[in-house]
């Protein structure tokens, strides 16, 4: 690997650099022999690398350890880019692209935000927007933008991450370097995006709207075709790590507020320049990149069903119901059941009694007589069930599987049936599953951490059937 050829835009003279003064935001320009004799005198916050084609870009700490530079999808082709962890102490660069401009950027004391805005609960999730992070807050001391804003109709809300580091916790430094990085290196009026999300929930405003809207002044965050589009960036690499459950409960109440306030439906689609085009997209839906990172990505589909749900809830569209296929089975046949109900963040079933995931969709019972089936929808604050009594009945079609001795003692019981079983789950009444055994034998030994008590057993067979039957445990 070899060292970069280092040549840098800086808005002061080079000669400055021998007596920084501390704290003053900069972006560090240096040539290739000044590199070895480069010691900084002030934190380098963050470090951008632009080449001519796809490389390898490290950092080199003061004791040798590397750290990757990860690509930055937002900016120019072959462009990389690192917020640095507070701690981090800067020694040198290395790169594979010989051609490479190296940007060291030092975005300045960072200000001190008293009380974090997103632990404010009390805020009316239909109404408002989670709090934010102002401008005025984020940018202490950093230079404002002025430049003539342009405003449009925002019909696509499009999710990005920073692609960066995932271990630099001073969230207002990122978003800081994140706005030195887009103005002083790549030549833009402001930062790209309309809103920013850290991993710890803050909302940050991002864009300067000036004296308009924030989420209606067009940014630079769509590969050029960003008309009629809102950027919301979430921190983090996404690529190489789950986004958190913080950062995600912010996006989409977030996102709750917008669509309900643009009138947009969540899960639907409409025409950009770039094509067809969610109205909650990824920034790979119209570029050719990675961004948000797999792992945000595949996670929008359920994101825009949390928002439907949550915007039917905002509207007082809640609505209970569900569909069965047949209204009489047979001993061990599927029982198949439809979610009909609408404007609920979740729900389950309620088969006889016993809850399972709304995933489930499929059931058998393993004796004739009636089964009770209902449906339970959950919101944040309360669970609303519908029941019908007696909703299916089961005939003695097939034969049934044996479970002996049912009381079990000693934890130790056989499972006969008919078919090869290829998975047996013990579950609690309330559905928690406690044990799952693949391929299981006909004789079955129970951990002791079981306690006495009923339960349930669940069954698959090699076939796909699926069966269940209470368990008495003495």
């Amino acid at each position: 690997m070899r060292k970069l050829v280092l040549a840098l835009i800086l808005s002061i003279p080079l000669s400055a650099f021998a007596q920084p003064v501390s704290g003053q935001p900069r972006v560090i320009q240096l040539s290739f022999p000044e590199i070895e004799q480069y010691q900084a005198k002030e934190r380098i916050t963050a470090v951008v690398v632009r080449g001519v084609e796809a490389s390898l870009n490290y950092l080199i700490n003061q004791q040798g350890d590397s750290l990757l530079i990860p690509v930055d999808h937002e900016s120019p082709a072959f462009t990389y880019f690192i917020s640095l962890p507070q701690e981090y102490q800067f020694g040198n660069v290395y790169s594979s692209d010989p051609l490479s401009e190296l940007f060291l950027l030092s975005s300045g004391v960072t200000p001190l935000i008293p009380s974090r805005p997103q632990n404010r609960v009390d805020y009316d999730r239909c109404s408002e927007l989670p709090p934010v992070v102002s401008q005025s807050q984020w940018r202490l001391g950093l230079a404002a933008p002025n430049y003539s804003r342009s405003f449009h109709e925002v019909r696509h809300l499009i999710i990005h991450h920073s692609a960066g580091s995932n271990s630099a916790d001073n969230f207002v430094q990122v978003v800081r370097d994140i706005y030195l990085f887009h103005t002083e290196v790549n030549g833009w009026s402001d930062i790209g995006y309309n809103y920013l999300i850290a991993q710890d929930g803050t909302l940050f405003a991002g864009r300067d709207p000036g004296t308009g809207q924030q989420g209606l002044v067009r940014g630079a965050h769509f590969c050029g075709a960003n008309s009629n589009t809102m950027g919301i960036c979430v921190l983090g690499n996404y690529e190489t790590t789950n986004p958190g459950e913080v950062a995600l409960q912010t996006l989409e109440n977030f996102l709750n507020y917008q669509t309900l306030t643009l009138k947009l439906n969540p899960i639907s689609s409409s025409r950009h320049s770039t094509g067809e085009l969610a109205v909650i997209a990824g920034h790979q839906d119209g570029c050719a990149t990675l961004c948000p990172g797999i792992n945000l990505y595949n996670q929008l589909s359920t994101i825009r069903q949390t928002t439907l749900a949550s915007n039917s809830i905002c509207v007082g569209e809640q609505h209970l119901d569900f569909s069965i296929e047949r209204l009489l089975i047979g001993v061990n046949a599927d029982l198949k059941l439809t979610n009909t109900s609408k404007g609920y963040l979740s729900y389950s079933w309620l088969i006889d009694g016993i809850a399972y995931p709304s995933n489930e969709t499929s059931f058998s019972f393993n004796k004739p007589g009636t089964v009770d089936v209902g449906i339970v929808g959950m919101t944040t604050e309360e669970a609303d069930t519908l029941m019908r009594s007696d909703a299916v009945r089961i005939s003695l079609l097939k034969q049934q599987p044996i479970i002996f001795p049912n009381p079990i003692e000693n934890h130790l019981f056989t499972l006969d049936y008919k078919e090869a079983i290829e998975r047996v789950v013990i579950s609690d009444l309330i559905g928690k599953q406690l044990l799952a055994i693949d391929g299981a034998d006909a004789l079955i030994k129970l951990p002791q951490s079981i306690t006495p008590g009923t339960y349930l057993l669940s069954m698959v067979t090699v076939s796909g059937k699926r069966l269940a039957q209470r368990l008495i445990i003495r």
